[in-house]
């Protein structure tokens, strides 16, 4: 079987979705057959960085960095380059995918919330996703989804033609940062003082506001305890960036922006407890790294990370600080048993390997290349 894998929509600095590309890509050549072959398909920036993750792989590196420059080309030049390659089976790991393909089709789809709250979004980005979505839920063989979370809401909103898999995202067993090459540390400023941590990229969905005003409260009883912030400016941050600057708890509010692998690993080791206050999210990595780090976790009911947590996290409702203010405060006084928390995170992160992710992933191309 001969599949193709399209990674030119990951950005220079990756977040979640980004993280699932660089492992699906640095696992195939452990996961493929004899009579396999893989053709990874980036943008003309990176061709060395996925061929050091991928020797097995043939790397083409063709596509425009720019997002329409690079829509424009999946819907107009990769035909002809997987017709040249021969690919049986491509996977559009983000939405789309060239829909005048012959060969059979797999799409991921993350999370439905360009569909369900296109506000959360640049205008641009919601327009052309939300039809890559109708697009994918019409023609693909096969859609992947991260949780079962996202799979029922692609299934009840799109009653899509292909059969839909939850494939679970995994996370490095030996902790965050542990393959980077890189001794974990924590920036200077922060070593030595009690904190509550939140990762990810500042945006409207994450609901950095709940997190702050809780913080705001907890901060007020706990004079020594101060909140760390890592994550990247995403879309609409201007008015969370002003909170955190006008918070009566300024001086005790840290913001590291975009961390490399090492550090994200100390942070997490040495956090008091994690927060992760988001409406919604397709998985919601950084609850599983954070449990497989050892850390107490909050986060929020009815969603991706609650089904991931499986009962290993707190949960409040989406929003509510004063639920989440209760929350940080048990953890912090001790009514919550952290020690059991962490026990049950630890438990439960160890079902989530990238081994067993890209496995099926490899399982779904063969199941697609059977059918088409």
């Amino acid at each position: 079987m001969k599949f193709s894998i399209d990674l030119s929509a990951v950005p220079a600095k990756p977040a979640g979705a980004g993280r699932y590309a660089i492992a699906l890509a640095s696992g195939i050549c452990g996961a493929m057959a004899v009579s396999d072959s893989a053709l990874l398909i980036a943008n003309s920036k990176v061709a060395t960085f996925w061929q050091g993750l991928a020797p097995c792989a043939e790397v083409v590196a063709s596509v425009p960095s720019n997002r329409v420059l690079r829509l424009i080309y999946e819907q107009t030049l990769f035909e002809r380059l997987l017709n040249k390659k021969k690919v049986e089976v491509h996977h559009g790991i983000h939405y789309t995918m060239p829909e005048g393909f012959k060969g059979a089709k797999v799409v991921t789809v993350h999370d439905m919330t360009l569909l369900e709250h296109p506000e959360w979004h640049e205008r641009s980005k919601a327009i052309l996703f939300k039809r890559a979505l109708v697009v994918a839920a019409k023609s693909a063989d096969l859609l992947i989804c991260p949780s079962n979370f996202t799979a029922d809401k692609l299934r009840n909103l799109l009653n899509p033609r292909g059969d839909v898999v939850v494939i679970y995202h995994g996370v490095d067993q030996r902790g965050i940062g542990g393959g980077s090459g890189l001794s974990p540390r924590l920036p200077e400023k922060i070593v030595g003082i009690p904190y509550i941590l939140f990762v990810g990229t500042i945006e409207p969905r994450k609901d950095l506001p709940t997190l702050l005003s809780a913080f705001e409260r907890v901060g007020e009883k706990n004079k020594e305890l101060s909140l760390v912030i890592a994550g990247q400016v995403g879309w609409k941050s201007a008015e969370v960036i002003a909170r955190i600057e006008g918070s009566r708890l300024r001086e005790r509010i840290f913001r590291l922006d975009y961390v490399d692998e090492a550090t994200l690993g100390a942070l997490y080791a040495k956090a008091s407890a994690f927060v992760y206050p988001s409406f919604e999210e397709g998985f919601g990595l950084p609850v599983l790294e954070a449990m497989r780090s050892g850390v107490p976790v909050i986060t929020t009911k009815g969603t991706s990370m609650a089904e991931v947590a499986r009962g290993s996290a707190l949960l409040f409702e989406p929003g509510n600080y004063e639920e989440l203010t209760a929350a940080i405060q048990s953890i912090i006084d001790g009514t919550v048993s952290s020690e059991k928390l962490v026990a049950k995170g630890l438990e439960v992160s160890s079902d989530y390997t990238w081994e067993a992710s890209v496995k099926a992933h490899l399982a779904v191309y063969r199941l697609a290349a059977e059918r088409n």
